[in-house]
């Protein structure tokens, strides 16, 4: 049975939605992903665009403050990601919140195509979908992780079909509000703990692949390197977070 949670409904398609950007010294692309967020087509008096630049000490707070329809949100220390959202959640008034990584272009109908799965009172999240950036000059590694995303979507759309997905791409998703749990500020994969901490609240995860995030793939195998070993270190993580998961009655 599916939990009931005080869950507000959504009746018409644009309900009142906040995006959240954490943005670590992302100075170099964040002026490109504020107007790539600005450009989404979405109604403005039903969006709030959030950006936390906690611990940056690359001036990326100042290129946030040249933009007033963002909130900006900054503080000298640096607490990790997962930190940085919980602060932007006690801020959060909508019934909706997307969460979006600064180094990724959203597509303009990501939300149109999002929100309508919320009018089913199940779902708890939305999940995008997560496309690298194609380019004849990449390396193998580039190639690789292409090729590994289309697959990773592929079983994606497969969870969806069955029932839910139980892990989201970080790079856009988004949750009711409401089921947001924060725990410890130290973990490593927010993206798929928020995801699991809905489903575990009775709520199916949708997936949309209209709705997508694009970003150029690592620059190196070091690169993808350090990526794989964040995430197994985070998988372990997950293992002791997420226990209750573990019991299949």
């Amino acid at each position: 049975m599916l939990l009931q949670k005080n869950k507000p409904k959504c009746t018409h398609e644009t309900p009142p939605v906040t995006i959240i950007i954490s943005a670590y010294n992302e100075a170099d692309m964040l002026e490109k992903k504020i107007r790539n967020t600005l450009a989404i087509d979405y109604p403005a008096d039903k969006l709030k665009v959030v950006i936390v630049t906690d611990g940056s000490a690359d001036g990326s707070e100042n290129i946030v403050k040249r933009f007033p329809e963002i909130i900006l949100m900054h503080q000298a220390e640096r607490r990790g990601k997962y930190a940085a959202i919980k602060r932007a959640m006690q801020t959060v008034s909508t019934p909706f919140v997307v969460f979006s990584d600064a180094n990724t272009m959203l597509n303009p109908e990501c939300l149109k195509k999002i929100m309508p799965h919320y009018q089913d009172e199940n779902i708890g999240g939305v999940a995008g979908e997560k496309k690298i950036l194609q380019n004849r000059a990449e390396s193998v590694v580039g190639e690789a992780e292409g090729l590994y995303w289309q697959y990773e979507s592929f079983l994606k759309k497969m969870d969806a079909s069955f029932f839910s997905i139980v892990g989201a791409a970080g790079e856009l998703f988004s949750i009711r509000t409401h089921l947001f749990s924060p725990i410890d500020d130290h973990v490593i994969l927010d993206d798929f703990i928020i995801s699991m901490q809905v489903c575990l609240q009775g709520y199916r995860f949708a997936y949309e692949p209209d709705a997508f995030a694009t970003e150029t793939a690592s620059d190196s195998l070091i690169e993808e390197s350090k990526r794989k070993i964040r995430i197994a270190a985070g998988a372990y993580q997950s293992v002791h977070i997420l226990k209750a998961s573990l019991n299949i009655f």
